[in-house]
C-alpha cells in the first residue's frame, strides 16, 4: 500500500509539470517573442519593449497537434498559437484569417 502511495504521488508531480514555450515569430514589420506555459491564463508577446498579454480562450492538446487559442485585448483579433505540428501564429477577424506569422525556436 505505501509503495503505491509513493507511485501515484510521483506521478502527479510528473504531470503537474508544465511546458513552456518560447517562440520568435515575425511579421511583416519586425520579429516578436511569444512565451506561454501550459496552464497559464494568457499568453504574452513581447516586441522587446512592450509585452501584451493574450486571454487564452481554449486549448487543443492532442498527439497531432497543440494549439492555443486567444483573444488579443480591447477587442482585437483573435490568435491561433500553432505549437504542433508547426510553428506559427495566425491572427482572425470576424471568422476570416488575416495575417499568418512564422515562427521558430530561440537558438
Amino acid at each position: 500500500m505505501r509503495v503505491l502511495l509513493v507511485l501515484l504521488f510521483v506521478l502527479a508531480a510528473n504531470s503537474a509539470q508544465a511546458d513552456s514555450y518560447k517562440l520568435i515569430c515575425e511579421n511583416p514589420r519586425r520579429e516578436y517573442i511569444v512565451t506561454y506555459a501550459d496552464g497559464d491564463r494568457n499568453i504574452q508577446v513581447s516586441d522587446g519593449v512592450n509585452e501584451t498579454p493574450y486571454t487564452v480562450l481554449a486549448v487543443e492538446k492532442t498527439q497531432q497537434k497543440h494549439v492555443v487559442a486567444a483573444q488579443t485585448p480591447n477587442g482585437g483579433p483573435s490568435v491561433r498559437m500553432n505549437l504542433r505540428p508547426y510553428l506559427r501564429m495566425e491572427y482572425w477577424t470576424d471568422g476570416q484569417l488575416f495575417q499568418t506569422d512564422a515562427c521558430r525556436l530561440p537558438n
